[in-house]
């Protein structure tokens, strides 16, 4: 998968992540994965998702949400609790958690996959859980909502895709 900043600039995921002058920098991959298994979980939609390269104040689970970490606006992510709103998901096309001081990429919107909490229904509200997991969002205005399922979740720990939009103040 390749990706191309918002400033022209163009290279791979993840190539070169000790260049810190690419922290923060805004950049858009397009939803497309091609195998099998993936194409059955409504990936290759063509959808842009919106993506910002940080560095990781810890490890993470692939499809964790995440929040700027004090100080660090746009740059240094740590998990976001139940209570509070996300900046991102951690870049669900890893293969590994990530490790403090990692430089990558966090999804902040389009489609993406996000991990359960409970079970969810598709097209239902999303809001963060505990963890760094999303659960149905069913308060009507507390401002908390980050978007909604595509897909079903029978239970907890199940990897689902939700279309995501997170604040990126």
């Amino acid at each position: 998968m390749t990706w191309e900043l918002l400033n022209e600039e163009v290279g791979v995921i993840n190539a070169v992540p000790d260049k810190a002058r690419l922290l923060g920098e805004v950049g858009v991959v397009e939803d497309s994965e091609n195998s099998a298994a993936n194409q059955q979980r409504l990936k290759n939609s063509g959808m842009p998702i919106f993506v910002r390269r940080v560095r990781f104040g810890g490890a993470y689970a692939v499809g964790s949400r995440v929040k700027w970490t004090s100080g660090y606006a746009g740059t240094r992510v740590e998990q976001a609790g139940a209570s509070e709103k996300a900046n991102g998901i951690v870049d669900p096309f890893l293969s590994a958690s990530t490790a403090a001081g990692d430089v990558g990429l966090i999804f902040i919107a389009g489609p993406m996959d996000v991990i359960s909490s409970a079970a969810i229904s598709a097209n239902a509200k999303l809001k963060g859980a505990a963890s760094g997991k999303v659960v149905t969002d069913s308060t009507v205005g507390d401002n908390l909502s980050e978007g909604v399922a595509i897909e079903a979740a029978t239970g907890a720990d199940e990897n689902i895709r939700a279309l995501m939009d997170f604040p990126q103040y």
